[in-house]
């Protein structure tokens, strides 16, 4: 199961579902499928995880549509319930210490260059 959304990109298609919930609530499923282009395999996944309502919260239904999937599933209206939201902000807030955690890296690597060209310049001057 864990190689079931691998992509290339660099942030995890989970955290892009997440976004998507943020960003349209009240979603409907078989248009986060379309939007991600998600295999069956995927959907049969993503419909397990919106099941178990660990992240999002069903508010409603929406009538079918012509051409849509029949199971009422698909149809269902979703949000971002209020541990998906934590979740996205955690993985938010680790993300930028990492890159600040990074450039304190580089700053330290930096300053301990100065430091040890200053000592060999005053040792050999």
């Amino acid at each position: 199961m864990l190689g079931l959304f691998k992509t290339n990109d660099v942030e995890d298609i989970h955290i892009k579902i997440l976004r998507y919930a943020l960003n349209n609530p009240g979603f409907v499923v078989i248009d986060l499928c379309r939007f991600f282009e998600l295999t069956e395999e995927q959907k049969i996944f993503l419909l397990s995880q919106l099941n178990r309502k660990e992240f999002f919260e069903q508010v409603g239904t929406i009538n079918a549509r012509e051409g849509d999937i029949n199971s009422s599933a698909y149809l269902a209206k979703y949000m971002l319930s209020f541990e998906g939201r934590s979740r996205l902000l955690e993985y938010d807030e680790l993300k930028e210490a990492r890159e600040n955690s990074h450039k304190a890296h580089i700053t330290a690597m930096y300053a301990l260059g100065l430091s040890a060209t200053g000592v060999l310049i005053q040792i050999f001057c």
